[in-house]
């Protein structure tokens, strides 16, 4: 759930910074339309469960200096972020008992996954990583969101 909150503020940060053209603005734009649909599918299974799931007034975000100051340095944390987002994804299908969530899951996973290639090109000119991402537990991936969230 932090994860989705944290995406969905830095694509609307990065969004205002406007240090992207076209085709990079249309990439940044599609990144907040999916992780606001993530955003909505995750709190619907929270809530579904009967927990209540945070909200953006909940968390307090944190960006590297300069992190919106320019294209590169916005696309290379969003790299960063997709990557944990991915590793998080994949770490929760590899552990969630309930089936029914793998799905979700998966395809929330995939998604981040093209996101993670999207800023993979612009960051480094190498849209393309490895063979199999990295899961990350639950604790690797709330260690890797504290960086950003208080």
């Amino acid at each position: 759930m932090a994860v989705e909150l944290l995406l969905a503020d830095f694509y609307a940060r990065a969004l205002k910074a406007r240090r992207f053209g076209a085709p990079g603005h249309d990439a940044l734009r599609r990144a907040l339309f999916n992780e606001t649909e993530h955003l909505a599918a995750v709190s619907g299974i929270l809530t579904g469960a009967g927990q209540t799931a945070a909200t953006a007034g909940d968390i307090d975000f944190s960006y590297p200096a300069n992190a919106f100051g320019s294209r590169g340095s916005i696309a290379r944390l969003a790299l960063e972020l997709e990557r944990l987002a991915l590793g998080a994804y994949l770490g929760a299908v590899a552990a969630v008992q309930a089936q029914s969530l793998k799905l979700p899951f998966a395809q929330i996973a995939a998604c981040e996954a093209q996101h993670v290639s999207v800023f993979a090109a612009e960051a480094t000119g190498h849209g393309l990583g490895g063979s199999f991402g990295a899961p990350l537990s639950i604790d690797q991936a709330s260690d890797a969101l504290g960086r950003y969230t208080s």
